[in-house]
């Protein structure tokens, strides 16, 4: 027997998302941060191979500490 959340595309994308938003909740702020950081990094990669970056894309020097 088939659920039809387990063959409707809708109804999994929903689901996906809820558990999506799940673990972006229990994450702490350092990790959140962390993740921020990184999307950013993709992003301006993506952005680059298209165009010239601004001086306000252009990536900044991130110190640990």
């Amino acid at each position: 027997m088939t659920h039809t959340h387990d063959t409707d595309p809708l109804s999994r994308l929903q689901h996906g998302k809820q558990e999506l938003r799940a673990t972006r909740r229990a994450m702490t702020l350092p990790e959140k941060v962390a993740q921020v950081v990184e999307l950013q990094k993709i992003a301006v990669v993506t952005i680059s191979r298209r165009r010239r970056l601004t001086e306000i894309e252009r990536v900044w020097p991130l110190d640990k500490g």
